[in-house]
């Protein structure tokens, strides 16, 4: 059976998916993937027959162009065999409306591989008037403005995202196995970026904070801009996430992404400078604050991590707290520190009280092989739920 499937984006996740879904083994008790368009913020490459999707030569090659040129998909349509190029005028979603109709309309999976809000209209229109199925590791439309876009997306069996929370763990699907069998949540927290994990870490072994981060971003773990990382937006989405699903899943308020409590780590003078000036040395302004951070820490037994925390109300299940931010951790605790780990605090599951240890996941929950793994999971998931 043939799994027909738009990609948008085609930045380090879009490409990591394309090359997963390549060199997927072939296992005939599994859908067959189909690429049938792969978009980027200026083209759309579109299989010229949607049955059998762009060749696997193919989208090897586009991979290729972008990761060794950083060029857009275009620029490489000439050598292709099995693919054309969408009209410039042609929109996202113009692109995928024509896909849709060519793969016979509530087949198609659309994937959402980008870090943009303005995808969140397209996946909005794509489930509930068009029927299609979508996949996201984009978090943005998720935690957008709930009354436009986002509920749409939510408890809607046509549309998956374990990849928006600690990439490939399965974090969601934790958190939809704790709802559905209405066991009492008190507490969901835990370590969510991994490029902040990395920049703790080495800051408690003793690096100064900006070496840390400069270390980071050369090792390709942070955003193009580190500061949108250091600023804990990526981690109060993700805790509103989480938050969502609770709250939607009991028919309780939905919480916007202001009720979140978000700490910076960049104070908003160093937001005006480019990102070489920052790098290069208005970020080493922070290094004795951070670290005047962390001995303070020490003298309380603990360590530093930047965590996420939802704290829900008992009786309605309702989010009390969200909060990102900087937070002690016992040097004792059983918390991992070295990785990402997400926490669920239960009535079966560890208790208030902590008498009992909570439900913990951990592991790598970055990059872009990780979130490309989950991506190709929720695509197999979503195709066997329908």
């Amino acid at each position: 059976d043939c799994v027909p499937v738009a990609i948008l984006g085609a930045g380090g996740v879009g490409t990591a998916l394309v090359c997963r879904i390549v060199c997927r083994k072939r296992d005939a008790r599994q859908p067959h993937v189909a690429v049938v368009a792969w978009l980027d913020s200026r083209s759309c490459l579109a299989a010229k027959d949607p049955r059998a999707g762009i060749s696997d030569d193919d989208l090897l090659l586009a991979a290729q162009t972008k990761r060794e040129r950083n060029q857009t998909l275009d620029a490489c349509i000439s050598a292709t065999t099995s693919c054309d190029l969408a009209r410039a005028r042609d929109t996202a979603e113009e692109a995928v409306a024509h896909e849709a109709a060519r793969c016979e309309g509530r087949r198609l999976v659309i994937v959402d591989a980008t870090a943009t809000d303005a995808t969140a209209p397209l996946l909005h229109r794509a489930v509930s008037e068009l029927g299609l199925r979508a996949v996201l590791a984009n978090k943005k439309p998720l935690a957008g403005c709930w009354g436009e876009h986002a509920h749409a997306l939510f408890n809607n069996p046509r549309v998956r995202f374990e990849s928006t929370v600690g990439s490939g763990m399965p974090v969601i699907a934790t958190l939809r196995y704790l709802l559905d069998t209405n066991d009492t949540i008190y507490e969901m927290r835990g370590q969510l970026s991994g490029t902040l994990a990395f920049v703790m870490r080495n800051v408690e072994a003793g690096m100064k904070f900006s070496e840390a981060v400069a270390e980071a971003k050369q090792r390709g773990f942070t955003e193009p801009d580190p500061r949108d990382d250091l600023r804990g937006q990526d981690v109060a989405r993700k805790a509103l996430i989480l938050a969502r699903m609770a709250a939607s899943a009991r028919g309780c308020a939905v919480p916007e992404f202001g009720d979140v409590s978000v700490e910076s780590l960049v104070p908003d003078d160093l937001l005006r400078c480019d990102v070489a000036q920052f790098l290069l040395g208005a970020s080493a302004s922070l290094d004795e604050r951070v670290a005047m951070r962390f001995l303070e820490a020490r003298a309380r037994g603990c360590t530093l991590r930047y965590l996420a925390r939802v704290e829900l109300d008992a009786a309605t299940g309702a989010p009390v707290a969200i909060r990102a931010g900087l937070a002690d951790v016992p040097l004792a605790s059983p918390d991992p520190r070295d990785c990402d780990f997400v926490a669920f605090t239960t009535a079966i599951y560890g208790t208030p009280t902590r008498t009992a240890l909570p439900l913990v996941l951990s592991g790598k929950g970055a990059g872009a092989e990780c979130t490309a793994a989950g991506l190709l999971g929720d695509i197999l998931a979503v195709v066997r739920e329908a």
